[in-house]
């Protein structure tokens, strides 16, 4: 007993003097220091979604330069890197996502570990970037900034609590793209940050506590602090009924709980840092008195990309802009060039839909060419993908389909191709993968957009289905599940050329009936009706045996040529044609390449001179 005692006395009095001259906290600090160098982990959170300012440009307020080539959103970041965060969490809607990812990439470089590197790190220090997309059922509490903190805080948590506990964030770093002052201020706090108080930012006294855009730090344990002061103001404006009758966007607004309403708590175990200089760029004005202070001149992006990823010069304003959207295009397009002149693919045909169809008729454009008739115009009341008309030389056109996603997809790009472009270049940059198909799906099908972004989404959805299907419920709700491929290709030239092909077509959405109501003489009408006994669901409404026999009825005494399957019911059905033509086929409607067998369709003619059969 007297050895261990001796023994226990002679470490106690080696612990004291290693730490002899330091206070308490100072000895839990260095202990936790040391321990946890490597292992402390500080995350980055970055509200995006709420920058909405009255700048009004064609960009996103986020991007507002705040110097040369180095836009807000930028600035924030890097002030992340400099202040340790080990991982970086932006809060941001999906509409904006692509925008973003874009610009900023997927990760960055740590600034120390390039500009002092340690002893014991012989590579750069990379940190990951993720972005936090807003479910579609928070979208309107997209412009509350203390609900987006809170919520990429407990989105961090759960998605590395899900890897190992070892690996959550110890504490939280928030910095804003709408404040401006030195991004490299955070560096000298390294170490501070480390220990249980919170860092506040302040300038003139004042901190993100009294509503400015300063970055501060917080713990976990002040998340579930700071989430019951949030549900106790959302209590408090649910019992006003002046609350309740605003719209939804309006009751989440930052009016009801903004961020220095949840700060109020946040006094206990928290310092002030003063920095020299801070500017607000969330109104026009501010944005100005920016622009024209002497710190502007402090702020630049870092040289040689060494923290950020290099890109573009971001200056695209006015003219420039439009210069920029004509460069974009200019590979694809060909001024004042007529359709027919557009070079031939390999099959001899022009032009390729942008569409992925199931039933398309490109590879038996040959056999349609053949069998259709000359005339003043052409009529199609089923177009699905189009192909038979983008490669055919008639004078006039008339598209239709009872489809009102895929007429408003031709009507987009007849009149507003380039916007649509746009949107779907993004969304096909990051939404190849579940999630995002099937958030993106639910968007849809929601239908609360503008045209050119049902367009886009309604394209996005045709590419990343199954197959190219194009099936709804009685809800009329698109329903086709993910299709699962390794690569996606992005139909820009298709939409180009496709958008050159319709100037001057008629396009609509109506039933057959009406389109053959209409006909005048010299039409000629290519039919490719839903087939017999197949796949029907194509509209809402659905495509049945009657309906086949009323478009037999119908077609005799005009000029028309009908697509269908060929057996027994369907010849019967379309009896009355002057002629029957078998073709040959393939059937791309499953998931197994082997089981794509080639199948037998018929192409049914009727001429001008038949008479209508009183017996059908």
């Amino acid at each position: 007993m007297e050895k261990t005692s001796s023994s226990t006395e002679k470490s106690q009095s080696t612990r004291k003097s290693k730490y002899d001259g330091l206070t308490q906290e100072e000895i839990e600090y260095e202990v936790t220091y040391r321990k946890s160098r490597w292992a402390f982990h500080m995350a980055g959170i970055v509200p995006v979604v709420d920058t909405r300012a009255d700048f009004n440009m064609p960009w996103d307020d986020f991007m507002m330069p705040v110097a040369a080539n180095y836009t807000a959103i930028e600035r924030a970041v890097v002030e992340q890197a400099f202040a340790g965060a080990r991982t970086i969490w932006l809060v941001c809607s999906p509409k904006i996502t692509p925008l973003i990812k874009e610009r900023l990439g997927e990760w960055m470089r740590d600034p120390l570990s390039i500009w002092k590197p340690s002893r014991n790190i012989s590579k750069e220090i990379r940190i990951p970037i993720y972005y936090a997309q807003l479910d579609y059922r928070d979208l309107s509490k997209d412009n509350t900034i203390a609900w987006s903190i809170l919520y990429g805080a407990c989105t961090s948590y759960l998605i590395t609590r899900r890897i190992s506990k070892w690996v959550t964030p110890d504490k939280y770093y928030v910095s804003f793209p709408q404040g401006v002052y030195p991004d490299w201020t955070p560096r000298q706090y390294r170490k501070f940050f480390r220990n249980q108080s919170n860092l506040f930012l302040s300038h003139n006294g004042e901190t993100a506590k009294d509503g400015k855009y300063l970055g501060f730090t917080f713990t976990k344990k002040d998340i579930e602090k700071y989430t019951k002061r949030l549900d106790k103001n959302i209590s408090m404006n649910n019992s006003k009924s002046v609350w309740s009758m605003l719209p939804t966007k309006e009751r989440n607004s930052s009016r009801f709980f903004s961020l220095d309403n949840i700060l109020e708590s946040a006094t206990i175990n928290s310092e002030q840092v003063e920095i020299p200089w801070y500017y607000s760029i969330d109104t026009w004005d501010d944005y100005c008195l920016f622009l024209g202070s002497e710190e502007r001149t402090l702020i630049e992006r870092p040289r040689n990309n060494e923290i950020i990823k290099p890109n573009s010069k971001w200056s695209l304003i006015g003219e420039e802009r439009e210069q920029f959207l004509e460069s974009k295009h200019k590979r694809y397009e060909v001024e004042n060039e007529p359709p027919e002149k557009l070079q031939l693919n390999e099959r001899g045909h022009c032009l390729k839909s942008p569409l992925k169809w199931a039933g398309g008729k490109y590879r038996l454009l040959e056999q349609i060419k053949k069998v259709l008739p000359e005339g003043n115009r052409l009529v199609e009341p089923f177009v699905g993908a189009g192909s038979v008309f983008l490669n055919l030389n008639y004078s006039n056109y008339w598209i239709n389909d009872i489809n009102k996603d895929l007429i408003n997809l031709y009507q987009v790009i007849q009149t507003n191709h380039r916007y649509l472009l746009e949107q779907v270049e993004n969304l096909f940059k990051c939404g190849n993968n579940k999630e995002s198909y099937y958030f993106n799906r639910q968007i849809f099908n929601e239908r609360k957009q503008d045209k050119i972004t049902q367009a886009s989404l309604f394209l996005y959805l045709n590419r990343h289905c199954f197959n190219g299907l194009c099936r709804y419920n009685k809800k009329n709700q698109f329903n086709v599940p993910f299709g699962k491929y390794k690569t996606i290709y992005l139909p820009e030239k298709e939409i180009t050329n496709t958008h050159k092909r319709l100037q001057n077509v008629k396009i609509t959405s109506l039933s057959f009936e009406e389109v053959f109501s209409d006909i005048k003489q010299g039409d000629v009408i290519y039919c490719d009706p839903p087939y017999h006994n197949t796949f029907a669901q194509y509209a809402s409404g659905g495509f049945n045996k009657a309906d086949h026999q009323k478009l037999a009825n119908l077609s005799c005494g005009l000029d028309v040529v009908i697509s269908n399957s060929y057996n027994e019911e369907t010849l019967a059905i379309f009896n009355g044609a002057d002629e029957i033509h078998k073709t040959e086929a393939s059937r791309a409607i499953s998931r197994d390449a082997n089981g794509r067998k080639r199948v037998y369709e018929m192409l049914a003619v009727f001429a001008v001179n038949h008479q209508r059969n009183s017996n059908q």
